[in-house]
């Protein structure tokens, strides 16, 4: 699934539940990539057990477990689908790998598309059962269909508008002042941008019509791969 993404700064976020999600995990850590496990739990421990060391490892090289639950809180049925809308908001893109009909992954991918976030499903395997909750999401057009996994960064645009967008930013002081992943308050971007509060509100309005800017509640702002 990471063909194609050298070289780009992204983080990959996922469950670390048994299988294509330890497998993510695994693969973001032997390629360098940031990774965030968002566990259905307390962070006191890690289920499965036999993902332990996994998890150990992504906070070594730097990434992070994210929960909603208290310490000493166990995993049940319900806060597995529970977190997924956890994953589905910290992601700009959800990609579903595999998933049968029903599955835990089509409610990720159909609350990243009520976020208005992008939705890939890889090609199904018409024959493979594992993967009829692929082609039902491409079905049902909640999906776009990838056919290779490294069609990805050119699906998501992430080479062609990373260079346009660093010419941007060198010309326009708000887009540099903004991080596409950590928002900052109106005041940091006035006092970031040196523009005064009125011609940086103008530029943040400028910034959102024109699919550059991102803005967040309590006045906060990010800078869009759009």
């Amino acid at each position: 699934m990471m063909d194609g993404m050298d070289g780009l700064d992204w983080t990959l976020i996922s469950g670390m539940a048994e299988g294509i999600d330890a497998a993510a995990h695994r693969a973001a850590l032997e390629r360098g990539v940031p990774t965030v496990a968002c566990l259905a739990h307390g962070l006191h421990a890690v289920h499965p057990r036999s993902n332990a060391a996994l998890g150990h490892r992504i906070l070594d090289a730097g990434g992070c477990w994210v929960s909603e639950y208290r310490w000493g809180v166990s995993p049940t049925r319900y806060t597995f689908p529970a977190r997924n809308r956890i994953i589905a908001g910290l992601s700009l893109a959800t990609v579903v790998v595999e998933s049968n009909d029903p599955g835990g992954s089509l409610i990720t991918a159909r609350l990243a598309q009520d976020y208005d976030r992008s939705v890939f499903a890889l090609s199904p395997a018409w024959c493979a059962e594992g993967m009829k909750g692929n082609a039902r999401l491409i079905q049902d057009q909640v999906a776009e269909l990838l056919h290779l996994p490294i069609d990805f960064p050119s699906a998501m645009g992430w080479r062609v508008k990373e260079e346009r967008q660093d010419g941007e930013s060198e010309k326009d002081p708000v887009l540099s002042a903004l991080d596409p992943f950590v928002s900052r308050t109106f005041d940091e971007v006035v006092a970031a941008a040196e523009m005064g509060r009125s011609a940086t509100r103008t530029a943040l309005l400028k910034g959102e019509l024109n699919g550059r800017v991102c803005a967040w509640p309590g006045d906060r702002f990010t800078r869009t791969f759009r």
